[in-house]
């Protein structure tokens, strides 16, 4: 700052600060309404004629607030509603004690060069066809300052990037001298809106599927807040915008990254999982769908399913009779043939267990036919089966017959196991259960069997044979077992 030298200053009405101090954007905005300088405190040029005008009696700050206690407007005549009416002034600071203005662009300008025309005419005695009239300024203030280019005083401001810089002392005069004054809403309401808008948004991503919702919902919030902040300032009151729509820029951003890094690695998961008990087809499937229900097997689900056992009868004493490494081509053989069955009606192959073949219909992928599903498998298993065995005779073996049991009821379905070691299995009584009808078939010399219930939901579609009620080791209840009539058998089981 420098004071003007004594002779300007005592020729003077009074002293006002003229420097501005842009915010960290580069936009002017604000200023303090005085100055503090080698021990005095000098009003900026907004304040000046207005202390000039009204001759208080004291100025002080109290809390967020300028007042200006006393005195009356001389000289000037003030507007209706003019702040200067009132003997007490409060004017509206923010908390590092500047003020911020509210910018007008509606001042009607005077070129410097029409008033010193006016000037010289009137001096000559023509009072006609003045540049500027005098009776404009009458009883008003007047600022004076610098558009040129050349001068350097244009000035980024909420008006445009070259607002002339005697606009922010114009401004803040008739902010005050019209009781407009802006008020910001506060440090704590921006920190509460970001917080708020960052959580709205994170949520919004990582809780709804829907792509729409994902991208539309942050769009909607981030027009609300503006509209919101737009109709405040119409009210004078100041919202920052900046700082909550970036925090939902990037919280939309940082949310859709978390999205993708950990669905990728959940995707890479359920292929690990899945890709050893299900089709290629399915598993396609799988991935192209939402995986939660997949990933609900980590805690595991109860689920309503139809389990398959099928087992190889009296592979025991063929084993015997052959060498190993024939025992193993001729297993693997019939597995392979086995599991594309399988796969081909979208099973789940749960696990062999020695030449015993589990699976199971239902899960990953939720169908409601999965009994017809389960006892079309089997059916297409014994045709594979007769296959595989015109095979084995050319080789000089002897051909194979299974046994396959079906039933269906809820289940325990999860990954089950140690850190080391899980498998995507189901357990439970169901289970057992149909475990327990694959073994009948050798008792009743029925290539397959089904339990009562999965005949209820095949009855429709598939002819079935009533053959016994039996109660099983672990039931205290009988069931019925039926058997499906396989067609190419002439209608014999």
């Amino acid at each position: 700052h420098y004071v003007p030298f004594p002779e300007l200053y005592r020729a003077s009405k009074g002293i006002g600060i003229v420097e501005f101090a842009p915010d960290r954007d580069g936009t002017y905005r604000r200023t303090r309404l005085f100055r503090h300088y080698q021990g005095s405190f000098y009003p900026v040029l907004s304040m000046a004629p207005m202390l000039d005008i009204m001759k208080p009696d004291a100025i002080r700050v109290r809390g967020n607030e300028l007042i200006i206690e006393g005195g009356q407007p001389q000289g000037v005549a003030p507007t209706p509603d003019s702040s200067l009416l009132t003997p007490n002034l409060s004017i509206p600071l923010q908390g590092d004690g500047s003020y911020l203005i509210k910018m007008y662009g509606d001042f009607k300008p005077y070129s410097m060069s029409g008033i010193l025309a006016s000037i010289q005419k009137i001096k000559m005695g023509e009072l006609e066809g003045l540049p500027v009239n005098p009776d404009e300024f009458r009883g008003k203030v007047v600022f004076i300052g610098a558009s040129a280019v050349g001068v350097e005083d244009l000035k980024p401001t909420s008006l445009g990037g070259k607002t002339p810089g005697v606009y922010l002392h114009a401004s803040g005069y008739s902010n005050i001298v019209q009781n407009d004054f802006l008020r910001y809403g506060g440090q704590a309401i921006t920190s509460f809106s970001v917080l708020a808008l960052s959580v709205t948004v994170v949520f919004i991503i990582l809780w709804t599927r829907n792509i729409f919702y994902q991208i539309g919902l942050p769009f909607l919030l981030t027009f609300t807040y503006i509209s919101t902040s737009f109709l405040a300032f119409k009210n004078n009151i100041v919202y920052d915008m900046v700082a909550p729509v970036t925090s939902i820029i990037f919280s939309w951003m940082g949310a859709f990254a978390y999205l993708s890094f950990t669905e990728g690695k959940e995707k890479k998961k359920i292929k690990r999982m899945l890709g050893q008990y299900v089709s290629p087809a399915i598993l396609a499937t799988v991935m192209d769908k939402s995986s939660r229900d997949v990933l609900k097997a980590e805690v595991g689900s109860r689920e309503r399913l139809t389990i398959l056992f099928s087992d190889i009868r009296g592979f025991t004493s063929i084993s015997e009779v052959h060498e190993a490494e024939k025992v193993v081509e001729f297993l693997n053989g019939y597995l392979s043939g086995m599991v594309d069955v399988i796969f081909r009606h979208e099973g789940t192959l749960d696990k062999f267990i020695g030449d015993a073949i589990m699976a199971f219909w239902g899960a990953p992928i939720r169908v409601s036919d999965h009994g017809r599903r389960a006892v079309e498998t089997a059916i297409d298993m014994i045709r594979q089966l007769e296959v595989y065995n015109e095979g084995l005779k050319a080789k000089g073996i002897s051909p194979l017959s299974i046994g396959i049991g079906i039933n269906t009821g809820d289940v325990i379905l999860g990954n089950i196991g140690s850190e080391k070691k899980l498998d995507y299995t189901v357990i439970g009584d169901n289970v057992n259960l149909a475990s327990r009808v694959e073994g009948l078939t050798k008792e009743y010399q029925y290539p397959i069997l089904i339990s009562e219930t999965t005949y209820e939901e095949v009855k429709d579609v598939i002819p079935c044979r009533y053959v016994d009620q039996v109660r099983v080791k672990g039931k205290t209840k009988e069931i019925k077992i039926y058997a499906p009539i396989l067609p190419e058998s002439g209608g014999q089981s």
